[in-house]
């Protein structure tokens, strides 16, 4: 239709779309390692399919699982709150919020003002 989208704004999508994916692997390489044991259980094994989908379910904040949620570890648990929250918050909000440097204290020198006494 005649339009073209800025670049700057084509390599943020670029950079949120990158590290939204590598959140999610990361997470899924992460859960994987914390419910090793789920994992090598053969009456009730947690294939990586099932975990890829926890994960990605959980960067998405829609609420679907494949029912693993309840029989992950804590550790395992609370690496699914914190990818719902980071996916919620966004990935580049969160890089952003890490990256900023602290800044000196600004000394806040408020005017003087001569007053009448007496």
């Amino acid at each position: 239709m005649g339009r073209r989208l800025p670049k700057d704004l084509m390599d943020r999508a670029v950079t949120v779309a990158t590290m939204a994916l590598a959140l999610v692997v990361v997470m899924t390489l992460v859960l994987l390692v914390t419910e090793r044991g789920a994992v090598d259980d053969p009456q009730n094994p947690i294939g990586m399919l099932d975990v890829l989908f926890e994960a990605t379910s959980a960067f998405g904040t829609v609420g679907l699982t494949t029912g693993i949620t309840s029989t992950l570890t804590v550790p395992g648990r609370l690496l699914v709150a914190l990818t719902m929250f980071l996916g919620r918050v966004g990935p580049l909000t969160v890089a952003v919020a890490l990256a900023q440097r602290k800044r000196a204290r600004v000394q806040i020198h408020y005017p003087e003002e001569r007053i009448m006494i007496g």
